[in-house]
């Protein structure tokens, strides 16, 4: 619950800075600060050892194990920066845009910055300390924003009014971290500890590899063939809906590894407690996307204006995709507790090859659509570590279905409800009928959620009862 109160926190920070910074800066000032994070973070995907599973996977350790995987990922993210750093002309020749070649080299400060952060989140993680790391989160993102809105607003520094705020972020974070976690290394490396830990980072390094192309192949071909504009058009795109899987599904994720690598032995508790988070992400997730998609286009003229029209069929495909891949999110952890690195990396592989072949399909043909479109498709393609889950536990994916027929139906109702005031009150002011569609589709998805699976509101509703009032514990799947 922390992890879904932090992220719907950042998610509406996120948006109430976008009303100001769409309408203060260019299409192409997002689309440059774009290509100057794809780089970046491709670098990072390239070179970074997801090592720190290793610890949370391990369920006694200590200070060999923290220290073996402080130095080494230290030495990989300091290496990380010089390679991102003397880079930057290449990936300016290769955008086509000789401005992101400062962009990358200053944004390449994160490597170091991160390194205070590496242990620090990792422990608070194993702990369950989530609430720690929500607030600090919670804190960054209002700093980052607010700086932004206000360089944007007083001066005329253009995308490095995007850049400076998330360096400040970033050190703030981190330094953050490493305080409230009560760590500190130590000269200690053992070779036994590195090996363990090796084993899960080398898989883990082709699943980021492959999965961070997955994600941003979309971009790259955007960036590439139809310029900086064109990329902050789509950016915004993909970056509204997307935001409910980087700030919930993403977050809770994270939650369900620690807590189901307590009982990694137990096939039965491990896919009750996937079935669990996917359902609850989905009873969030699922609604705020339908009425996304439903209430695009009055959404967009009145957050961010006309300049931004462009993107609202765009969004309300992707927000098929997003919807998607919040139920797949949670499978990783399934895959690590089972000490099975590896299935992730091939369904990585599987996605990034179906994005190359759809979303290139989709961008020769319709552009921005059709790049939406293939990024759909290429979703499909997490079928594989969908089945995995369900293999690996010896159990039948019948109870998922189950539980995902709720926030199925409720949400389609709940559309059909938004996009009515439309036809009934045509030519109204849009603010109200934006307001009105919002109302309608609320109403319309908790009411068809209690009259129609009454039985699964009930188990909601004793869901955020036991969490704000009572012990935290699981509760029991139907």
């Amino acid at each position: 619950m922390w992890q879904v109160i932090s992220g719907g926190w950042q998610a509406l920070v996120r948006l109430g800075a976008s009303v100001v910074l769409a309408r203060t800066l260019a299409p192409g000032d997002f689309g440059l600060f774009g290509m100057a994070l794809l780089v970046v973070e491709l670098v990072d995907y390239l070179g970074g050892l997801g090592m720190t599973g290793g610890i949370i996977a391990k369920k006694e350790i200590g200070d060999k194990e923290l220290n073996t995987c402080f130095w080494t990922m230290s030495g990989v993210r300091v290496t990380l920066f010089c390679i991102a750093f003397m880079s930057a002309p290449f990936a300016a020749a290769f955008m086509k845009e000789p401005r992101i070649e400062a962009v990358v080299r200053v944004v390449s400060v994160t490597f170091l910055i991160s390194i205070l952060g590496i242990i620090g989140n990792t422990l608070l993680s194993k702990r369950l300390q989530f609430g720690k790391i929500s607030i600090i989160n919670a804190i960054a993102i209002l700093l980052e924003s607010s700086v932004a809105v206000y360089l944007a607003l007083t001066t005329d520094l253009g995308y490095w009014a995007l850049v400076f705020p998330m360096l400040l972020s970033s050190f703030f974070t981190n330094v953050s971290v490493f305080i409230v976690s009560k760590w500190s290394p130590r000269l200690m490396f053992d070779k036994a500890s590195f090996q363990f830990q090796f084993k899960f980072g080398i898989n883990g390094l082709g699943f980021n590899i492959a999965n961070y192309l997955h994600q941003n192949i979309d971009y790259f071909m955007v960036g590439r063939i139809m310029g900086a504009s064109s990329l902050g058009l789509y950016e915004y795109a993909y970056r509204i809906p997307h935001i409910i899987l980087e700030k919930l599904a993403r977050p809770v994720g994270s939650v369900v590894f620690p807590a189901l690598a307590k009982v990694q032995d137990d096939d039965d508790a491990l896919i009750r407690g996937y079935v669990q988070t996917v359902r609850y992400v989905t009873v969030v997730a699922f609604p705020i996307l339908g009425g996304l998609a439903a209430i695009a286009e009055p959404l967009v003229l009145v957050l961010w204006g006309e300049q931004w029209k462009t993107i609202i069929l765009p969004m309300q495909i992707l927000c098929l995709c997003t919807a998607i891949r919040c139920c797949i999110q949670p499978t990783g952890a399934v895959f690590l507790c089972k000490h099975r690195p590896e299935i992730p990396m091939k369904q990585s592989i599987l996605s990034c090859l179906a994005a190359v072949v759809f979303v290139g399909l989709g961008i020769w043909a319709f552009g921005l659509v059709g790049v939406a479109v293939g990024m759909v498709v290429s979703t499909f393609s997490y079928l594989y570590g969908f089945s995995m889950v369900f293999k690996i536990t010896n159990s039948s994916p019948r109870m998922l279905y189950e539980n995902l027929a709720p926030s199925i139906v409720s949400t389609f109702v709940s559309i059909l409800l938004a996009v009515v005031p439309g036809y009934l009150f045509p030519g109204i002011n849009i603010i109200f009928m934006l307001v009105i569609s919002i109302l309608f589709g609320v109403l319309g998805y908790v009411a068809c959620f209690y009259f129609l699976f009454r039985n699964n509101f009930k188990d909601i509703i004793d869901m955020a009862a036991n969490v704000f009032f009572k012990n935290n514990k699981l509760l029991p799947v139907r």
